[in-house]
């Protein structure tokens, strides 16, 4: 095994651990992705409505997408142990 090799082994594994460390609230990492993904998925069904309605502005509803697909792009990247910088 090369350098380059055990170096993603070593990531793969610290990445595979932390998704089964506890937070403190007993909720695991993968359960917390989960759960933006849900969020996620209400918040388009939801925020269409919503900018109807004029509860919510198309530019604030769409920043706000974006900002939960980031954290669930920045999660998902913990998740399988890749740098998401």
């Amino acid at each position: 095994m090369d350098a380059n090799e055990q170096k993603q082994a070593q990531e793969s594994l610290a990445a595979e651990q932390a998704s089964e460390q506890q937070a403190p609230n007993q909720r695991t990492l993968r359960e917390a992705y989960d759960e933006l993904e849900r969020e996620f998925n209400v918040r388009e069904r939801c925020f269409p409505k919503w900018i109807t309605e004029g509860r919510i502005s198309r530019s604030d509803a769409k920043d706000r997408l974006e900002r939960h697909a980031a954290a669930m792009f920045f999660l998902s990247k913990l998740l399988d142990g890749s740098k998401p910088f």
